[in-house]
């Protein structure tokens, strides 16, 4: 197992915590919750694939990048 494959000691704590109250829900409640975490997941992966294209400049025209104008300069 990787560095990455680890959890901080906080994240530990917190996974912990959520198991404890897991056990408290209902089948519903339960699949209520998985719904929405995993919606929540696929926002921040779409977050960060934005993130990275504006990192990388991904998608955008060549001049944008540079800093060019498109439009002629009217002197």
């Amino acid at each position: 197992m990787n560095s990455q494959d680890q959890l901080s000691l906080e994240q530990e704590f917190t996974l912990t915590a959520l198991a404890q109250q897991l056990q408290e829900l209902s089948q519903e409640e339960t699949k209520a919750l998985l719904l929405e975490l995993y919606r929540n997941a696929m926002i921040r992966e779409n977050t960060f694939r934005e993130l990275l294209r504006d990192a990388w400049n991904i998608g955008k025209d060549f001049k944008e990048v540079l800093g060019i104008s498109s439009e002629p300069s009217s002197f």
